[in-house]
């Protein structure tokens, strides 16, 4: 998804409202984000890095390629940081990826936030980077991880994370709150 306009768009598919809580069957956060796709409190001195760092994860479990990172930089040099929607959060993407990728999401938390020259959110603590192709069956994954990541205080929770299990389980208790 090139924008925000792109992604607000994919919230009002299919009649889906943004403020509406997902359904009890809706898939849950845990099964995509394992302790091996979360890591604390890395250190970088730039966004691009940081970007990096966060797609990292999804490459070495061979669900995207260098191709789809240098894809994501190349869109914050276009179009600036567009998936930076909160405070020191970041939902990293770019286009869709072919094929039949399901939902796959990574999350890091940086050590010393950077910016990423938006003055209204920056710095940036949190990456959550996530990729899938263009189906169907991906739209309530994604509008789930959307919410999850639109919590008022789960990043204020994954702050005291220690290790990666513990900010699974973190996540896994907010997500029984959508």
């Amino acid at each position: 998804y090139n924008s925000r306009k792109d992604e607000n768009n994919l919230l009002n598919k299919r009649n889906v409202s943004h403020d509406r809580y997902i359904s009890a069957d809706a898939p849950h956060m845990k099964s995509l984000l394992s302790p091996h796709r979360v890591a604390l409190d890395l250190y970088t001195d730039n966004w691009k890095n940081a970007l990096q760092l966060g797609g990292n994860l999804l490459i070495k479990d061979g669900l995207i390629t260098q191709d789809y990172i240098d894809s994501i930089i190349r869109n914050v040099e276009l179009n600036g940081p567009y998936f930076v929607f909160w405070p020191g959060v970041a939902l990293a993407h770019a286009d869709a990826v072919p094929g039949m990728l399901p939902f796959t999401a990574s999350l890091i938390r940086l050590k010393q936030p950077v910016p990423f020259h938006n003055e209204l959110t920056d710095p940036v603590k949190y990456i959550l980077t996530f990729a899938a192709s263009d189906l169907p069956q991906n739209d309530e994954q994604m509008i789930s991880f959307i919410k999850l990541a639109s919590s008022p205080t789960l990043f204020q929770h994954l702050d005291h994370a220690k290790t990666p299990e513990d900010a699974c389980r973190i996540i896994a208790q907010a997500e029984r709150g959508l």
